[in-house]
């Protein structure tokens, strides 16, 4: 219950992976091996329908991953690496909740 109160107050940041579904799914592990709990990840790697408010531009590449980082409804342009995402959320954490 204090979790639900805390995403509340301080909603956390949304990662949306896209792309070729086994790359995302590498991605996630890889994101997911470092504990960042005001992130939550959601690998849509590889579904050919997405709802409107989840397709938030263009498809990578074949073979390739595209992150988009949100909070609410901001989201920063496209990251297309992991080491651009990871940094990115490294800095994220380092400089408090916001986006």
């Amino acid at each position: 219950l204090l979790d639900a109160i805390e995403d509340l107050e301080t909603p956390p940041a949304s990662l949306l992976l896209t792309g070729e579904a086994a790359s995302c799914a590498l991605w996630q592990r890889a994101l997911e091996a470092r504990c960042r709990a005001g992130v939550r990840i959601y690998n849509v790697g590889g579904i050919d329908s997405l709802p409107g408010a989840l397709t938030k531009g263009p498809l990578p590449e074949r073979g390739r991953v595209r992150a988009w980082l949100c909070r609410g409804t901001h989201c920063l342009p496209p990251i297309d690496t992991l080491e651009g995402i990871t940094a990115e959320l490294d800095a994220r954490s380092a400089s408090g909740p916001g986006l």
